[in-house]
């Protein structure tokens, strides 16, 4: 038995860049199916990182600006280009970084990332199998699947020497923006509701932050109609409700879903989950004791948010932390209290 075979070296892991091309170049000599790759190859590229960036990912990833399975997948990539030659590295971080760059910024604008990266992979990998039905050739992947990693330095010259050297020269560039972007993202976050589900949670970490226990906590923003709805409640409760409770939020904490909860409740260790449902309405659940171990699933509360966008930003139009939503709720209790039910007469 040699070496190779003992220690589980491929002889594969041995080959030259230009063999690579050469093996891939077999496969790949019809010019309609050269055009074709020049552009699936780049779209099947960026559509399996944005792919990866749209899957959730541990709580760490929301901690590291640009921290996620597409970066972590396409680092470990580049051990494959850097045994290549450091050209083919070089080459293969631009065209990536440019990619992810890519990603990060139709996320940013509030795009619906896995949909049209889905869409884009879909619409490449069937130009892709037209292009090898017309080259009479299955492709070349089929025989080893670390063609998959040659493809997009197959298709770089052919795309013409000018994209080449545009995209080494924008190695640096790249990098320097990818940097840029990390450092500066989260503060433009901060700075902007992105989305309903992010407006809700930096409401809930302000809401929940340490250094508001004991005093008094922020509010998020609502609509105007949910506002003047909340107004009327609360006026008809004291002209007409007399020693009832009465009034919107008067029975509880409406943010926490309960009328009590641990005293040093924080966003972190209330284990808050927040999550985007359908019709602009977002649900977040979280223990209000997590302290009580042998609990169960007693102290969970889950709280819904109806958003809508107003004065340029995201604000609540509606909620609920149990029973109804706010709205329903507080209609009714007006009507009850504007025309009460007529107590039934005594028996004679």
């Amino acid at each position: 038995m040699s070496f190779s075979a003992e220690v589980g070296v491929n002889l594969r892991d041995m080959k030259t860049a230009e063999r690579w091309f050469a093996e891939y170049a077999e496969t790949h000599k019809n010019p309609m199916n050269k055009t074709i790759h020049m552009i699936c190859v780049p779209a099947i590229l960026w559509s399996i990182l944005a792919l990866l960036w749209s899957i959730p990912g541990p709580e760490i990833f929301s901690s590291v600006p640009y921290l996620n399975w597409a970066t972590i997948v396409f680092a470990a990539a580049l051990g494959f280009y850097w045994s290549l030659g450091v050209y083919y590295f070089l080459q293969m971080v631009a065209v990536g970084g440019i990619a992810l760059i890519l990603c990060g910024w139709l996320r940013a604008v509030g795009l619906p990332l896995p949909w049209i990266a889905l869409a884009v992979f879909v619409a490449a990998w069937i130009g892709q199998f037209y292009g090898h039905k017309v080259e009479g050739k299955k492709p070349a992947f089929f025989q080893d699947l670390f063609f998959l990693l040659i493809g997009p330095l197959w298709v770089l010259p052919a795309l013409s020497t000018v994209v080449v050297a545009t995209a080494a020269a924008l190695v640096g560039a790249a990098l320097i923006a990818f940097v840029a972007l990390g450092v500066l993202a989260p503060k433009a976050k901060s700075a902007r509701d992105d989305s309903p589900a992010s407006a809700v949670e930096s409401f809930y970490r302000l809401y929940l932050s340490p250094a508001t226990h004991g005093g008094s906590r922020a509010a998020i923003a609502f609509s105007k109609s949910f506002l003047e709805l909340v107004k009327r409640n609360l006026e008809v409760c004291k002209e007409k409700a007399g020693t009832d409770v009465c009034g919107w939020g008067a029975d509880g904490d409406i943010y926490l879903g309960a009328q009590e909860s641990q005293p040093d409740l924080t966003f972190e260790n209330s284990g808050a989950k927040i999550r985007e449902e359908e019709g602009g309405v977002v649900s977040v659940t979280m223990n209000v004791y997590p302290d009580i171990k042998d609990a169960g699933d007693y102290y969970l509360r889950r709280v819904y948010f109806r958003l809508i966008s107003e004065d340029g930003r995201w604000v609540v139009d509606d909620m609920k932390s149990s029973g109804s939503w706010a709205r329903e709720e507080m209609r009714n209790e007006i009507e009850y209290y504007q025309n009460p039910p007529r107590k039934s007469e005594p028996e004679p």
